[in-house]
């Protein structure tokens, strides 16, 4: 979705890749949804 390499986006990125992308983000995407977990069990 991201990268321009539609031959990786047929094959599918492997376990170090997404690491990867994660950490280059700072793991937001999973802040996020302990948040809204946090909030789900709250409300």
């Amino acid at each position: 979705m991201f990268d321009s390499s539609s031959s990786l986006e047929e094959e599918g990125y492997n376990m170090h890749h997404t690491l990867q992308k994660w950490s280059e983000l700072s793991f937001s995407s999973h802040w996020v949804a302990l948040f809204c977990y946090i909030f789900y069990y709250l409300v």
